[in-house]
């Protein structure tokens, strides 16, 4: 299994349009954040209107070789493995005072 890295913008999420084979270089996150700041602002809304970060994410990717993994089945299509959960109280109910 391999990576790939991604821009993860606080406002913007992840930058689907920005992938990287390696680490991105400080003159490629620069433009990527002068580009995200003309398209969602460069600081937060909300004092104390700090600038947005950037944080790049290693995603892993497969090859062709790979094959995902794939979960034991959990439980039947006929719920026989389903929990049961019951709840059950002992209260007074009070009508609302008038006036």
């Amino acid at each position: 299994m391999s990576q790939v890295f991604m821009v993860r913008h606080q406002a913007a999420g992840i930058l689907a349009d920005y992938v990287f084979e390696q680490y991105p270089n400080e003159l490629q996150l620069a433009a990527i954040k002068e580009l995200s700041g003309r398209n969602h602002g460069s600081h937060h809304p909300k004092p104390p209107h700090e600038p947005y970060w950037l944080r790049v994410v290693a995603i892993d990717v497969l090859s062709p070789k790979d094959v995902p993994a794939l979960p034991e089945p959990r439980g039947t299509s006929a719920g026989a493995e389903l929990n049961i959960v019951s709840a059950h109280g002992v209260g007074t109910v009070t009508p609302k005072k008038e006036g």
